[in-house]
């Protein structure tokens, strides 16, 4: 159990840096540490903390089932990567017009709130993911289908590998997941996962605003770090 996300972030973080440090195929490249908003950014931001890496976000968001929001058909990021939950295919066969609708639709939405938050934080609105090593964090994964959009971005983006961060990953998860990444780092993989929130004491949400204060408050205090990594990764 997680007191809050900046505590299984710290957690996660001191992980994450002793399974990297052991593979060679991993610490020897460039890192960028990229947050899911909203409850990922906090968790991400501890890990590039610790790991002196730059922070950015990626948007992703899942396709809700008509009167059944809950429940992901799929999901879209602001890459424009589309996936669509492979247990469910009988089902979305005959709900092609709604998903066209709903693909569209959150393809441009996403692309528009990640340009919003990363512009009013003062980040560059394109990340260059090219031949480094990309650890994408949340702070939960339970189906695993926006975090899977999010993955396939920054695969088709030429990193050179995607790793995956997260305090807690549904055992269920973890299968679908693995086939797209390098590697998968999780503090937890438990068995009965009814919701990410059941694992945390403090699972409040994240507003817009603590999305960009956060990033701001990261890129103004490990600036010089950054500039110095990127100087030497040039």
């Amino acid at each position: 159990m997680f007191d809050d996300r900046q505590h299984a972030g710290r957690l996660l973080a001191k992980h994450v840096v002793n399974v990297l440090s052991e593979e060679e195929k991993f610490s020897s490249l460039p890192v960028v540490v990229v947050g899911l908003p909203r409850g990922g950014i906090p968790v991400a931001s501890e890990v590039a903390s610790q790991l002196r890496a730059p922070l950015t976000l990626l948007v992703s968001k899942k396709i809700g089932a008509p009167f059944q929001p809950d429940l992901a058909l799929g999901a879209v990021s602001s890459g424009g990567e589309v996936v669509l939950n492979q247990e469910l295919l009988t089902f979305t066969k005959k709900l092609t017009p709604y998903l066209a609708a709903q693909t569209n639709r959150l393809k441009s939405a996403t692309r528009e709130i990640e340009d919003h938050w990363l512009l009013t934080a003062g980040l560059p609105k394109q990340s260059d993911f090219s031949g480094k090593c990309v650890i994408v964090v949340d702070d939960g994964v339970a189906t695993g289908m926006t975090t899977l959009a999010a993955l396939n971005t920054v695969r088709s983006q030429n990193a050179a590998r995607v790793v995956l961060a997260s305090p807690v990953i549904s055992e269920q998860a973890v299968p679908l997941l693995q086939q797209h990444c390098d590697l998968i780092i999780a503090l937890i993989t438990p068995h009965n996962f009814r919701s990410v929130g059941q694992f945390y004491l403090d699972f409040s949400q994240v507003g817009d605003d603590e999305v960009v204060q956060i990033l701001k408050s990261y890129r103004l205090s490990h600036e010089g770090v950054m500039a110095e990594r990127t100087t030497r990764s040039s």
